[in-house]
């Protein structure tokens, strides 16, 4: 009998993350009702995370959450799984870890960018998470 936990994690290969990033971004403006000022505040707080205050975080780990919720299962996942290999990684002993495939994408997520009605940046605000 085979444990599931012997099963190597199998993280999303960078097209698959990518695809998420997008579909996370399209649910952030459906989320605010693509208003220029909250995606602008959005990406501030995404921007420069140091400077937000425990309200900003609250405000934007509540438009994140919503926004993810709305996506669909395979690409939440994609969204989520690095995050949490890395995080139960770092607190388990090196022969505890599970096996996994390397991380198929740069440790920082790629830019994402969101359609909006702003004119002044073309149409689009530019997401990095940082």
């Amino acid at each position: 009998m085979s444990s599931v936990s012997d099963a190597p994690v199998r993280l999303p290969k960078r097209e698959q993350y990518a695809g998420a990033s997008d579909e996370l971004s399209r649910e952030v403006v459906m989320e605010l009702d693509a208003d220029p000022v909250n995606l602008d505040r959005y990406q501030l707080y995404t921007t420069y995370p140091a400077s937000a205050t425990p309200s900003d975080v609250c405000w934007v780990t509540r438009v994140t959450l919503h926004a993810m919720e709305k996506m669909p299962e395979m690409e939440r996942d994609f969204i989520l799984m690095p995050a949490i290999i890395d995080a139960a990684s770092s607190v388990m002993s090196d022969d505890a870890r599970p096996a996994q495939a390397p991380l198929p994408f740069p440790a920082k997520p790629p830019a994402m960018t969101i359609p909006c009605s702003s004119a002044q940046d073309g149409g689009r605000h530019d997401l990095r998470r940082r």
